[in-house]
């Protein structure tokens, strides 16, 4: 049990530095999407504004294509996201409990 405790919380340390080097790589490209969805969504409300429709439905459409392409390139925009953030705290908060059973409260 000791050897599985042990390996869990190496697994569980090892993981946040695997997804910083995975957001390292695409950083740059998640902030150019989210910069360009954020302008989009400000020229569609614009449009919205004016109530043209053609204008809008073009917009509509490459906002869209935008918030999905930024959803496959970088995950920590896309649903599962948040929920693979929280099972990796729940994660660590019980490599934390058998790490402080298994030694006995010396770690």
């Amino acid at each position: 049990m000791r050897h599985v405790a042990t390996l869990l919380l190496g697994f569980l340390i090892l993981t946040p530095d695997l997804a910083a080097a995975k957001d390292g790589q695409g950083s740059s490209e998640c902030r150019h999407l989210t910069a360009q969805v954020s302008f989009f969504e400000a020229r569609l409300q614009r449009a919205q504004a004016l109530d043209n429709p053609i204008w809008e439905e073009r917009l509509g459409r490459h906002l869209n294509h935008l918030i999905e392409r930024r959803a496959t390139r970088c995950p920590e925009y896309s649903d599962g996201a948040q929920a693979m953030k929280q099972l990796q705290e729940l994660l660590t908060l019980a490599a934390k409990g058998a790490a402080s059973f298994f030694t006995m409260g010396a770690y």
